[in-house]
Order: structure tokens, then C-alpha cells, then sequence
């Protein structure tokens, strides 16, 4: 199979991941989750994909690779995103969550497949449980596959989406390329220094366009009282962000 940027997305949910590799010009070939309610979700916005509703401890990778056609090192990227309750500061943060273990099956994966690259996401509390443990595990079990991995904490608010959502990301190549990380896009007006900037940590207004905030997500929705429904925009979209979400949407709300 020639090589045209095959991606494989392991814990897939509602397609979040899948959709921004395809507007970023992948093509994405299989996908899995366990949560059949979400697979309906994904489906709808990416029926061409090949989207398996099992639990994946069952699922057996050279049986995905031959369902999808694929041979080992066709895949340029895989992505997981595996459930993040039993890392998460919001939760118990109980070492023995099989949650946790869930890691494992992504090196399964990684394994059949030999993806070019691999890109994990997951809560910020991996990075300190149990003393970082999972974290020295992802690292040394992607070496012993191959892989050189780095990892970073990156905020959704400094790429233009109005919330602030921190999530580690891991990724890791096999091809030798350097990896790096996106620097912010959006920030506060008059952020710290420079240094910062650079060093991804932070965004000096300069350089940034300013961070989107609610009302530039949701400012073009009506107002409602209790039990009350609408069906239409209170107005015209105001902001790109609006603009964005409704690309290809009917102009009735549903």
C-alpha cells in the first residue's frame, strides 16, 4: 500500500482527533471505541472510516490491519486518547484503576503496526502518579519499539478554543525527526516575556491574536427562560470562532 498518510485512532470517542488529522490532510482508516452512544457521533461526521465498537483488549491489531488493508509501517501516525479517570486530579487517582493499564494496549498496537509516529493524549495527573511512574513506562517501552518520545503540557486556550483544557501530549517517531511543539497562537493582551514565548510556556501579546472567549463561541445563541426553546441564531455570526462552527450548518438550530 503506498504511503499517503494513513492514521489509526485507538480510543476514538466522538472523532475529535480523527477530524482535525483530516482537515490536516490525513486520511484516516480505522478507528475504535467502546462506547457504542459516541461511535454515533463519529460515524455521523466520518462515515468513511472503519470504526469498531469493542472493548480493545479484544481487539487484535494484524486482524485491524488486514480489515483495513494495511501492512506493517503503512500508518504515519496512531492516536489515543485513553480514558483519563484514573490519572485525572478530579479523581480518586487509585494506581490500581484497570484504566490505567489501558496504556498497554496502545504499545500493542504500536507494536503490529510500527506507526512512523504516535501521538498519546491524556489528563496532566498521569505526569504525577504514582511518582510519574507511567510516564518513565510510556518512555522506556516506546525505546525498546524504537521510539524517541518527548512530552508537553499544551492548553486548547492558547489554540483558539474557548476553554481552558490542559492535556499532556506525548509524541514519539521512529523516523529520526526532531519533534516539536506547537507554539501558542492566543494569549492574554500583555503576557510575561519572551522567554516564555519561546519556550512554549507562555504567549506575549505581540505575537498572539487574543484568546477566544465564551461570548465569541456562543454569543449568537438566543437567550432562554426555563423551558423555553429556539430554534434560530439571535444573530449573525460575530466572530470567526461562530463562523467556524457554523460552516455547513443549517440555519435553524436543532
Amino acid at each position: 500500500m503506498t504511503m499517503v498518510g494513513y492514521v489509526v485512532d485507538l480510543f476514538a470517542g466522538g472523532g475529535g482527533m480523527s477530524f482535525g488529522f483530516k482537515e490536516a490532510g490525513f486520511k484516516v482508516v480505522f478507528a475504535c471505541d467502546i462506547d457504542k452512544d459516541v461511535a454515533k457521533t463519529y460515524t455521523a461526521n466520518l462515515p468513511e472510516v472503519i470504526y469498531l465498537v469493542e472493548d480493545i483488549h479484544r481487539i487484535n491489531p494484524y486482524e485491524v490491519m488486514d480489515m483495513a488493508k494495511l501492512q506493517k509501517g503503512d500508518v504515519s501516525v496512531m492516536i489515543a486518547g485513553p480514558p483519563c479517570q484514573g490519572f485525572s486530579m478530579m479523581g480518586l487517582r487509585n494506581p490500581n484503576d484497570p484504566r490505567n493499564k489501558l496504556l498497554h494496549e496502545i504499545l500493542k498496537f504500536a507494536e503490529a503496526m510500527k506507526p512512523h509516529w504516535i501521538v498519546i493524549e491524556n489528563v496532566p495527573g498521569l505526569l504525577t502518579m504514582e511518582g510519574g511512574e507511567p510516564v518513565k513506562v510510556i518512555y522506556k517501552s516506546l525505546a525498546k519499539l524504537g521510539y524517541k518520545c518527548a512530552h508537553r503540557v499544551l492548553s486548547a486556550l492558547d489554540y483558539g478554543v474557548p476553554q481552558k483544557r490542559k492535556r499532556v501530549f506525548f509524541i514519539a517517531n521512529n523516523t529520526g525527526d526532531p519533534i516539536t511543539f506547537p507554539l501558542p497562537e492566543y494569549g492574554e493582551p500583555l503576557s510575561p516575556t519572551l522567554e516564555k514565548f519561546i519556550s512554549g510556556e507562555n504567549c506575549v501579546g505581540v505575537k498572539c491574536k487574543p484568546y477566544f472567549v465564551v461570548r465569541d463561541a456562543i454569543g449568537d445563541l438566543p437567550p432562554l427562560k426555563a423551558g423555553e426553546e429556539k430554534d434560530y441564531y439571535a444573530c449573525a455570526p460575530f466572530s470567526d470562532y461562530q463562523k467556524l462552527m457554523r460552516d455547513g450548518a443549517p440555519q435553524k438550530l436543532h
